[in-house]
């Protein structure tokens, strides 16, 4: 369940808060260093299909509108990508979904 919540805390996030790309980055930068399991990925991962159920629950919980797997990870590749791929000196809207200046 940890997984699905964490994506579902993501989306939550975003949909609720303006924030700063370069701070985002910082913050994923210094968690996989801290973990040191793997390097960051260049993109965001397509969600495990094995919590696909467990992600359902919290999406229907939380009130969330992207109710499959896939439409979550979608969603959140649209907000990690241009942070994973570059130093994203930019602002995350959530109004617009997009990342603007």
């Amino acid at each position: 369940m940890s997984r699905a919540r964490d994506l579902a805390d993501i989306l939550l996030a975003a949909s609720l808060a303006e924030f700063d790309g370069l701070k985002l980055k910082q913050a994923i930068d210094a968690t996989f260093k801290a973990r040191a399991s793997h390097p960051v990925p260049p993109q965001m991962p397509d969600p495990p299909k094995r919590i696909a159920s467990s992600y359902r629950q919290v999406a229907r919980e939380l009130e969330l509108p992207w109710r499959t797997i896939e439409e979550a990870g979608h969603a959140a590749a649209q907000i990690l990508n241009l942070v994973l791929k570059s130093d994203a000196r930019t602002k995350w809207n959530p109004v617009e979904w997009k990342w603007g200046r």
